[in-house]
């Protein structure tokens, strides 16, 4: 039995385990490793896992696995939360970390922390319909280094949010499953978005979602460029610079440190 010493974070409550890969054997399987640990019940319980480990190229790499077990190109609140622990660990204020999508930098101020998430890209030219059992649901399909598919509906029910986020995420039209976001239009500086998160269902919040939201918000519904992103667990704030490169703040807090005793199948 392998004892594993995780530590875990959040920021508006979309909660990670976060691993140094030097505390893990070498021949671990981390897909199973994330399903065992993530779940709510019988294991931490988290949205998923995050594995941190040396590189030449920035202060960490990180890689992150869903609750699922698979592999996630980029999270926002994963982000965050490594730039919040690493800023710490190595007594810096400004932190590169190396992701799926590219070198990110962030900076810690208190409890609040700022990432550089980089350019939105438009994986559609145009809105995009789907036809999912007896409705239509149309949206914008964009990519923060991973999918996001944003619909301008609210979608406040979580037995509404279960019904549909599932099938929307699975659709045929994605190549690889996309995360779902539903999005309210409060005012041009505020928005609400509730999250259907690829891999792990429903979460608190999700910073990526954050981002590709207010990315669209402004591009289509011409709101702000610097906007309030209410989600369920908790708001941050996503900017638009004159670059059009996107950068989210927002709060992060560490739990707890544990070990955790994994058996193997």
């Amino acid at each position: 039995m392998a004892k594993i010493k995780f530590i875990k974070m959040h920021g508006q409550g979309n909660d990670y385990l976060f691993i140094f890969a030097e505390d893990l054997d070498k021949d671990i399987h981390l897909p199973s490793l994330s399903k065992a640990m993530s779940d709510r019940h019988f294991g931490a319980g988290s949205d998923g896992i995050v594995i941190l480990s040396q590189t030449d190229d920035a202060d960490i790499k990180m890689d992150i696995y869903n609750a699922d077990g698979s592999l996630a190109e980029m999270c926002g609140t994963a982000l965050r939360c490594t730039v919040y622990l690493m800023a710490d660990l190595l007594n810096k204020k400004q932190i590169t970390v190396l992701t799926g999508s590219g070198i990110k930098k962030g900076f810690v101020e208190n409890h609040t922390v700022t990432v550089n998430m980089g350019k939105a890209t438009l994986l559609s030219n145009s809105e995009v319909y789907l036809a999912v059992e007896n409705r239509i649901f149309s949206g914008y399909y964009v990519s923060m280094g991973n999918p996001h598919f944003i619909i301008f509906e609210p979608m406040n029910h979580t037995d509404q949010l279960k019904q549909w986020g599932s099938k929307i995420e699975n659709h045929s039209f994605f190549e690889n499953r996309s995360n779902v976001e539903f999005v309210e239009i409060l005012s041009e500086n505020e928005i609400n978005v509730n999250v259907w998160e690829r891999g792990s269902g429903i979460t608190l919040a999700c910073g990526t979602g954050a981002c590709a939201s207010a990315f669209i918000s402004n591009q289509v519904k011409k709101l702000s460029n610097k906007l309030k992103v209410n989600l369920p667990g908790g708001s941050v704030t996503v900017s638009l610079d004159i670059n059009e490169e996107i950068h989210l703040m927002g709060l992060v807090n560490s739990v707890y440190h544990g070990i955790y005793h994994y058996k193997e199948d």
